[in-house]
């Protein structure tokens, strides 16, 4: 009943929080985003704000670096548009503009078919302008099934970056512990030579992305009230390590929360 509730809602305003550490380091990066969504018929138009704060590398020898990063903070602006047409198509339309640290221009395009059987497929098109106008240039198929309580969805990239061909896979399993609930636990898990796309937000070398990197993630989602939901999860990344002479890898763990209320 909650769910069902809380899709009568045509406002929406979220709040996410990302924490992000190296392994071998005790250096801590931050990222948040403010959402607000309004429904209009049957389109969604979505606001998003992010803010990130990085900060000054410091060289333990010579004291501050001047071919190191100075710091700072970054902002970020963009726009997002859905519609569904009628029971079996929909679309989504994404752009965004930020100053640093995020990818200065994002852009996104999803077109979703709906079958029965709660059957999706879903291609699209992305786009990054990233540090030094390198551009990350990808397209993307999924596909997804939704049974009762289980949820499972599948999803390949490939494209260009920094003119190199590069290509990811990922899985994802969803349980709902009530059937047509937004109550879920998540598990996801990939691996290529190219990161999921928010990973971009955090780290950003073209040459890391020659070589395998891998993702698996866990977290879940409760909706404690009808207008209320509440999530959280942990990633945890495995990076090719350019700075040492033997193939070795650097682990990156990032955790995320979110609050979203409804009215």
């Amino acid at each position: 009943m909650n769910g069902l509730l809380s899709r009568s809602y045509k406002n929406h305003v979220e709040t996410s929080l990302d924490i992000m550490r190296f392994a071998d380091s005790d250096q801590l990066t931050g990222m948040a985003n403010l959402y607000y969504s309004r429904k209009w018929g049957r389109s969604l138009w979505t606001l998003r704000f992010g803010y990130t704060g990085r900060d000054v590398t410091l060289d333990p020898e010579e004291g501050t670096n001047p071919d190191a990063f100075l710091g700072g903070r970054g902002l970020l602006g963009g726009l997002g548009w859905s519609h569904d047409f009628g029971a079996n198509w929909s679309v989504a339309v994404n752009g965004a503009f930020a100053n640093q640290y995020f990818p200065d221009v994002s852009a996104d395009l999803a077109v979703t078919r709906h079958f029965a059987n709660e059957l999706d497929a879903e291609l699209g098109a992305v786009y990054r302008l990233l540090e030094e106008d390198d551009n990350f240039l990808g397209a993307t198929a999924g596909v997804s099934k939704m049974w009762e309580h289980v949820f499972l969805g599948g999803k390949v990239m490939g494209g260009l970056m920094s003119e190199k061909v590069f290509v990811n896979a990922s899985a994802r399993f969803r349980f709902y512990p009530y059937y047509g609930g937004k109550s879920f636990l998540e598990f996801q898990a990939g691996g290529g030579t190219a990161p999921e796309l928010s990973f971009l937000n955090y780290y950003y070398d073209p040459d890391v992305y020659d070589h395998l990197n891998t993702f698996i993630s866990t977290g879940g989602h409760w909706m404690p009230a009808p207008n209320l939901e509440v999530s959280a999860s942990l990633t945890w990344s495995t990076l090719y390590n350019l700075a040492s002479d033997k193939v070795n890898y650097r682990n990156l763990f990032i955790g995320n929360v979110s609050f979203s209320f409804a009215f």
